[in-house]
């Protein structure tokens, strides 16, 4: 397996190069000896928090590695069409929810979520929602995104932006006036997804 499979990801929406290599690297086949790698990794939590004044009635969280934007990217945009894309870097990208939340009107109960991107043919992007247990019980690794079939497909809209974002950043914005309501916002280079979230909670 090359060193870069492993180095690079896939960002928040965005597969890019490096990452492609992640996209198609094949897990160690029988025979082949084992190798252990260790090391610590950064890791990144958005989180929206309820509180009463008498404790929370509910929260959930995104938590996720920030790969590099680099400029030779975007040549790589493109060949993430058709593809289910590995999102973040290092492990799992995931969404823990102690309440049911609605995302682009797809409820969501409360537990525990490995994440995914998913760009179809036809240029339609998709947060994807996976069991851990079906992923642990495959020993499915991060970079292997591809590998995956099933999950719950999520819509986000895409926006290109004039800004560039370095890291791939993920955000949990609450509302203005509603707090049940709240956004999604994930932004790496100059592209940016998002989709509207509802939180079932009693806000009085």
């Amino acid at each position: 397996m090359q060193k870069s499979s492993l180095a690079y990801a896939v960002c928040g929406g965005l597969l890019l190069l490096g990452a492609v290599s992640a996209l198609n690297a094949a897990p160690p086949q029988k025979g082949e000896p084992i190798q252990v790698f260790d090391g610590d990794a950064e890791r990144v939590c958005t989180r929206l928090f309820y509180f009463n004044g008498t404790g929370s009635p509910g929260q959930f969280s995104i938590d996720y590695g920030q790969p590099e934007w680099k400029a030779e990217y975007d040549s790589q945009f493109d060949t993430t069409k058709g593809k289910r894309l590995r999102f973040g870097k290092d492990f799992w990208t995931t969404l823990d929810t102690n309440l049911t939340i609605s995302i682009s009107g797809k409820d969501v109960t409360p537990g525990h979520y490995y994440l995914a991107l998913d760009r179809s043919n036809d240029d339609k992007w998709s947060l994807v929602l996976l069991d851990p247990k079906t992923i642990q019980g495959t020993k499915t690794d991060a970079f292997q995104t591809a590998q995956t079939t099933g999950g719950t497909l999520i819509p986000l809209t895409y926006e290109a932006t004039t800004t560039s974002v370095e890291k791939l950043t993920v955000k949990l914005q609450k509302g203005d006036l509603d707090p049940k309501k709240s956004k999604l916002v994930i932004t790496w280079g100059k592209h940016k997804l998002s989709a509207p979230i509802v939180a079932q909670i009693q806000t009085s």
